[in-house]
């Protein structure tokens, strides 16, 4: 006796092909559908089966690829029995088929069917060839094709959406997937129809979505959202919708991939805290400079009571030195502070990466920076503040690539880039300043090679990092018309190669500020709100030989110019005050004069602010903390000027 397992959701044809049978050669299981056939078959092992193509929970082709995986029934064999398998054009031997007959007139059909069981070898050798037998006499065509480009049209869109689908059928198993949810379950799909979700997924997470079906009401309801689950690294949200069509009822699991938009939250907010943490380290940056301003001016001042051999004199200097050292710490603060434009000059890379780093390696103590600057190095047009953020950025990325410390090697020297050489970086031919950062960390595979400098892009977990700082330095490095490139390996570690266009200009060398006090006479109006700067810097200005006006504020300021205005030959103006600001305060003073001489003065960096007033007519501008000799020569320039 020979076993048949008869798959079909028309009952009529299941006692049709049953009555068919002869009782004495064949005993027939049947099953209504594809699930009830996967549930038979755990106990079964026919010798032939008979499936339907177009059935509820599981198609007749899916079913045909799940049970081609099954190991125990590889020498089955599997006849399609169906009224549209001549439009959907299937690929018999891809779903392991070996014979294949259309549904038409009873009678034809119950020839057919007992030809292919009496000439087994003949039939799969006309499905070989992809002869369907009965085809010519298959009946409503037309109809069939266009309910089946329906079907296939809205399996397209189920495929090409970007959350998983899932549907589970009342007793639990899985009978649909979409490509989606294949790829975020990393489960084929013929291993998943049929089981159960805790058949295949790890216990919590399956407890997650089984404890989510179980609260489901039995009438049709608003989609019921439950806790996000982990799935292959990605956090993902469950959204549950109950479907009841024709008294059955089954369920659609709408899998969300939330971990790039949870990234992105944290990263914003990141951001955000960062942003805030600027600010703060600008105003901390400001008020420090204004202390060692004070400072400072002290300093200046005793050593005007010490000639050059006195006993304390060079201690004084030393102190200088300290205050010159506090003011570098302060200005690397500064370069975190929001806000301001570019202020692009031509320099010397070698100083930035040098200072730079040596804060970066005060700060690492673990990593050993090893430096090889070019002595020739041409300049370059840059931004000092912006390439500070960058260069620090990247030690910072390479201090993270090596978790138990390591070596960084940092090399800056001149190429010239031939115009075939430079097109691939997106550069034109010509001079280029080029620094390289090499680390010995874990290194990179090439895919992720080539996401790096995507925004919010990071290869740690999340909350571990931003990743925005490797998007910042390629922002900053194309803002300068430069590129930057990398090369790693898997556990060889890292290198960084920034190429920026040569200047033609000479380079702003960094002067050092004069020790010879130039006195002058004349009036000067002090602005500034700060009372131990005023205390200071007004004595520095009045052992130069000037008379000293003192302004609090803006307003002050401004009523002091009205009142004496014939009388002040300089202004000194503070750019940072409570009420009206420096910025403003100078343009009410051109108003006023527009002739007024004012040197702008700040705790904060010569920023994009300051640039702005400059270009409206302002003289100079000094930074805080500033040596009595750099004052006395901003004075008198300013005084100079006809």
């Amino acid at each position: 006796m020979r076993e048949i397992l008869l798959i079909d959701n028309d009952a009529l044809i299941l006692e049709f092909v049953a009555d068919l049978l002869p009782e004495d050669q064949y005993v027939s299981v049947t099953a209504k559908d594809g699930l009830s056939a996967l549930e038979i078959l755990k106990t079964h092992t026919p010798d032939i089966i008979f499936v339907d193509m177009v059935m509820p929970n599981i198609s007749g082709t899916k079913l045909c690829r799940i049970i081609q995986g099954m190991e125990r029934l590889r020498n089955t064999y599997v006849v399609i029995l169906s009224g549209t398998v001549a439009e959907e054009n299937i690929d018999f031997a891809e779903i392991g088929v070996d014979a294949c007959i259309a549904k038409g007139p009873l009678s034809e059909m119950a020839e057919n069917i007992l030809f292919v069981l009496e000439n087994p070898d003949i039939a799969a050798s006309k499905c070989a060839s992809g002869e369907i037998i009965g085809a010519k006499h298959n009946y409503a065509r037309a109809i069939t094709e266009e309910l089946l480009g329906v079907k296939k049209h809205f399996e397209t869109i189920l495929d090409a959406m970007s959350d998983g689908i899932m549907e589970v059928a009342s007793s639990g198993e899985i009978i649909f997937v979409n490509t989606k949810a294949v790829s975020l379950l990393g489960i084929p799909e013929e291993k998943m129809l049929g089981r159960r979700i805790s058949d295949i997924l790890p216990g919590n997470d399956s407890t997650e979505i089984e404890k989510c079906l179980n609260k489901m009401p039995a009438a049709p309801t608003p989609s019921f959202r439950g806790s996000p689950i982990n799935l292959n690294n990605h956090t993902i949200s469950l959204s549950i919708l109950p479907v009841i069509h024709e008294g059955l009822s089954t369920s659609i699991i709408i899998l969300t991939d939330i971990t790039d938009k949870l990234r992105m939250a944290e990263q914003l907010a990141q951001a955000k805290k960062m942003e805030a943490l600027g600010t703060l380290a600008g105003g901390i940056a400001h008020n420090f400079n204004n202390l060692l301003m004070a400072i400072q001016g002290n300093v200046s001042l005793m050593r005007l009571e010490k000639g050059l051999g006195q006993r304390h004199y060079e201690k004084l200097k030393t102190v200088e030195e300290y205050v010159l050292s506090g003011s570098q710490l302060t200005r690397q603060l500064l370069g975190l502070a929001k806000g301001g434009h570019r202020v692009i000059k031509t320099m010397n890379l070698n100083w930035l990466v040098k200072e730079s780093s040596e804060v970066f390696g005060r700060t690492k103590k673990e990593i050993i920076v090893h430096r090889k600057l070019d002595e020739e190095l041409w300049p370059v047009e840059a931004d000092e503040s912006q390439m500070e953020q960058a260069l620090l950025n990247m030690y910072v990325n390479a201090w993270q690539a090596m978790k138990k410390g390591g070596n960084l090697h940092i090399e800056t020297k001149n190429v010239t880039l031939e115009s075939d050489n430079a097109l691939p970086y997106g550069l034109k031919g010509g001079r280029y300043v080029q620094v390289s950062i090499a680390d010995c960390g874990s290194g990179m595979d090439k895919e992720t090679m080539g996401k790096i400098f995507d925004p919010f892009f990071t290869t740690k977990e999340l909350g571990g990092g931003t990743g925005l700082g490797l998007a910042s330095v390629y922002t900053a490095i194309k803002d300068h018309d430069g590129t930057i490139t990398v090369e790693s390996e898997k556990g060889k570690g890292t290198q960084f190669d920034i190429y920026l266009p040569a200047s033609g200009k000479s380079e702003n060398v960094q002067q050092k500020s004069p020790e010879r006090i130039e006195k002058g006479k004349g009036t000067v109006l002090f602005v500034e709100d700060e009372k131990w700067v005023i205390d200071v810097t007004k004595e520095m200005i009045e052992r130069m030989g000037y008379v000293c006006f003192i302004a609090e504020n803006g307003n002050d300021a401004l009523s002091m110019y009205k009142e004496k205005g014939s009388e002040i030959d300089a202004v000194i103006l503070d750019m940072i005050m409570p009420g009206l600001g420096g910025g403003e305060t100078f343009d009410r003073l051109r108003e006023m004069d527009s002739n007024v001489r004012v040197i702008l003065s700040s705790g904060y960096g010569l920023d994009g602010e300051v640039t702005d007033i400059l270009n409206r007519g302002c003289c100079d501008f000094i930074q805080k903390p500033f040596k009595m000799g750099t004052l006395s020569e901003k004075i008198k320039a300013a005084m100079d000027i006809k």
